[in-house]
């Protein structure tokens, strides 16, 4: 129940990382045992797929996850408990990423938008316009009297 409980309240990849460990510690289990485990039940796993996933900085992908979590002994009930956790930190982490995209790209353009403005001078902007009023007027020309 604890764990169901840790996992739910589990926000960042660092917190999740942090539960990863204390499966370990509460198993009792070094990196090598998790290995010979994961391999009995079918699963490869290398020495930098354990470290990856206990000690990057990012959620750990599924594939090595899912080993590590077979090779701690954990049930398949958890193990979708944890898989599901790690889905709803990477989600909000994209969600996240996403927001603060837009609004940087909103303000990026906003500040080039204002600058374009502030740059303008008379001479640019009649040039500017004299520019556009003879391009339509060829493209008039061209729709009239075709190529």
């Amino acid at each position: 129940m604890t764990v169901s409980t840790a996992l739910a309240l589990c926000t960042t990849a660092y917190d999740f990382r942090e539960l990863l460990r204390d499966l370990m510690e509460t198993q009792a289990l070094t990196s090598n045992e998790i290995r010979a485990n994961a391999r009995n039940k079918g699963i490869i796993l290398s020495r930098g797929d354990v470290l990856s996933v206990l000690h990057g900085s990012e959620i750990p992908e599924t594939e090595p996850l899912h080993g590590f979590l077979l090779g701690c002994n954990v049930g398949l009930v958890r193990i979708n408990e944890w898989h599901r956790t790690a889905t709803r930190i990477k989600i909000g982490q994209a969600r996240h990423t996403e927001l603060a995209g837009t609004d940087g790209q909103r303000r990026k353009f906003n500040v080039a938008w204002k600058e374009f403005w502030a740059r303008l001078s008379f001479e640019g902007a009649l040039s500017m316009f004299s520019t556009i009023l003879f391009l339509v007027l060829q493209v008039m020309s061209l729709i009239k009297h075709g190529i």
